[in-house]
């Protein structure tokens, strides 16, 4: 999906018109090396071995104590309930290849994540370009690395990505190669059904992450889809409604059915039936995430608040790795729009601020909305994606009163991060985005996960 030729036909001159943005970029590592993807590989295989590891020693002492093996338990035991579709769907695998739960669960979500991170280096392949910014791109802190830091590659948040990419895929095959009027019905078809099963899936998994951060860069890239169509807006409508309106009600069910304490317990109780040591009992070995939806809407705002004078150091954290994003794909991309990066990026952004008011998980919402937007980033049909619908006052503000000042700033950024390579690279490695507040600055770095690792397995 990484093409040359943006979608409007525009180039980039302006972007590149500033002279602190422009330039044949020094560095430390020849331009066609591949160390950026070996680097970035290596530290993938290594810390995803930790945790596949670490994850197998949690649930060996005791099944479901833990957010991520117990976010997969929540099943239908107690009646329909949000996010049981996971639990549900494991069991059936499980009574099929009477394989255990880790097993199976490990091998789905490392799966997941590893094919993920695949894709990432596929793409740099394809980009090739400066090898300073292949290195920027695969390792920035708020991409796919950031699930390893905070060790949640065995939760939900790949499968989102994944949801993202086919979606973008799709809609990308069809734009580039619908040339006739003909064939407009049949690729709406495809784009329409692949949308409306993985809304629906999507939002049986978690309901706030589909809803916040996953539907409304989806619904627009579709939207954008169809008006390049040549669908009408009475249409446009129509369509959207029934390709998200299941997936809609799906939610809608899921705050309704959100849980209590007898379902929880029920919940928790059905994994004994596999075999599975699950505490039930009212302690704090009880699986956490089932414990969770048995939380008040209060309740759960209550933590996030908690913690709300926190908020604009993620928020700055952001927009510094968001900026090294943006400048990874216009130094990689000649074609890319500051315009069209900077909407991407911002658009998804305030879309998913209520979720930072329903779960302080912040360091995750953030991750998913960078690593999201860089999917549409890569395709030069669908950036503009966003931007398309903007009213025209919004547009022509966005141009000359706020692309000016960030393009310097960026260029600015650039010029420093060339002029102290190792610092830079340093930082990339050893400074990722927090996962929640509650843990300070949480130095969770490769070099930090590898020594805590080894010192876990001295003590043992």
């Amino acid at each position: 999906m990484a093409k040359r030729v943006d979608a409007a036909g525009s180039d980039a001159s302006a972007v590149r018109g500033n002279p602190d943005f422009v330039g044949s970029p020094t560095s430390l590592i020849k331009t066609d090396s591949y160390l950026p993807e070996i680097v970035f590989a290596a530290i993938v295989l290594t810390l995803g071995t930790i945790r596949v590891i670490e994850e197998r020693d949690i649930f060996t002492r005791l099944p479901g104590s833990d957010w991520n093996s117990s976010e997969w338990m929540i099943d239908y035991a107690g009646g329909f309930v949000r996010r049981g579709l996971s639990g549900a769907f494991l069991e059936q695998l499980m009574r099929l290849t009477h394989l255990g739960f880790l097993p199976i669960w490990i091998a789905i979500t490392t799966a997941a994540y590893i094919s993920a991170c695949a894709y990432m280096l596929s793409v740099s392949f394809s980009l090739r370009g400066p090898a300073t910014w292949r290195f920027a791109l695969l390792l920035n802190p708020l991409l796919l690395l950031s699930a390893l830091y905070y060790g949640s590659t065995g939760r939900k948040d790949t499968f989102f990505i994944w949801g993202t990419i086919l979606i973008v895929a799709l809609c990308h095959q069809v734009l580039e190669r619908d040339r006739r009027f003909a064939s407009r019905t049949s690729h709406t078809l495809i784009v329409f059904s692949a949308a409306l099963l993985t809304s629906a899936v999507l939002a049986l998994l978690h309901e706030g992450i589909f809803l916040f951060a996953w539907l409304p860069l989806n619904l627009m890239v579709f939207a954008y889809t169809l008006a390049r169509l040549r669908w009408s807006a009475r249409a446009i409508t129509i369509l959207l409604a029934l390709t998200f309106g299941p997936a809609l009600l799906a939610v809608a069910a899921s705050a309704y059915r959100h849980g209590n304490v007898q379902t929880g317990q029920a919940i928790c109780e059905s994994w004994h039936a596999f075999s599975i040591r699950t505490d039930c009992s009212a302690d704090d070995n009880f699986p956490p995430a089932v414990d969770a939806l048995t939380w008040s809407f209060s309740h759960g705002m209550s933590l996030s608040l908690k913690y709300v004078w926190r908020l604009p150091a993620f928020l700055a954290l952001f927009v510094v790795a968001a900026s090294i994003e943006m400048i990874a794909a216009l130094v990689l991309i000649p074609t890319a729009r500051l315009e069209h990066l900077l909407v991407l990026l911002l658009f998804p952004c305030f879309a998913s601020l209520p979720l930072f008011l329903l779960g302080d998980d912040w360091g995750r919402w953030i991750c998913l909305v960078a690593i999201s937007s860089l999917m549409v980033m890569l395709s030069a049909q669908l950036r503009p994606a966003i931007s398309f619908f903007l009213p025209a006052t919004l547009s022509i503000a966005l141009q000359n009163r706020i692309v000016p000042p960030v393009e310097v700033a960026i260029g600015s950024l650039r010029h420093q991060a060339e002029r102290h390579l190792w610092l830079f690279y340093v930082a990339l490695i050893l400074l990722p985005i927090p996962f929640n507040p509650t843990k300070g600055a949480m130095l969770a770095t490769p070099l930090a996960l590898v020594f805590h690792f080894l010192r876990h397995l001295w003590t043992k």
